[in-house]
């Protein structure tokens, strides 16, 4: 078997056993995912806290409440064109606690046209996350800026134990 079959395996076991639990720090990543493949900016903004922040790259604002999901429109700009997003996480360090946790990590973006042109991006993230016994794990504060493909290629041998590395 070579390494690239054994990695892959790996990071697609690693990602079965993070997805067994939506209780965990790991839901709102999962939930993003989600939305990013439905092109859903409702189902986007269900991912953070009623009284989360938002602090997109772009602008000198920061964003709360229904400007978030708002801020998710482009989700359904691209239903509208036939295209297909894919979005997926690497967390290289997490701190949680019972109620609370953050988490630095990097994202991947494919954007997928309807005639099939492929584009992806990259960025950084920092984020907090907050946990509610009723709704469970929700971003609180959410953070990034761009990145290129060699830092989402190193952040695997960044992870550490207890950060999930593909999400």
């Amino acid at each position: 078997m070579g390494v690239l079959t054994i990695l892959t395996m790996t990071v697609v076991l690693a990602g079965a056993a993070i997805e067994e639990s939506a209780e965990t720090p790991n839901a709102p990543y999962e939930a993003l995912a989600a939305a990013y493949d439905a092109l859903d900016p409702e189902m986007a903004a269900d991912a953070y806290a009623p009284d989360a922040v938002y602090a997109p790259p772009s602008g000198s604002a920061f964003l709360a409440g229904h400007e978030i999901e708002t801020a998710f429109g482009f989700l359904a700009a691209a239903a509208e064109q036939d295209a297909r997003l894919h979005l997926s996480f690497r967390v290289i360090r997490r701190t949680v606690s019972s109620q609370s946790g953050g988490d630095a990590g990097y994202y991947r973006l494919i954007w997928v046209s309807a005639d099939g042109e492929e584009r992806v991006s990259y960025g950084k993230f920092l984020t907090l996350l907050s946990h509610d016994p009723l709704e469970g794990w929700r971003f609180l504060a959410d953070g990034f800026t761009g990145a290129d493909a060699a830092a989402w290629d190193a952040a695997l041998a960044q992870c550490v134990d207890g950060a999930p590395c593909a999400l």
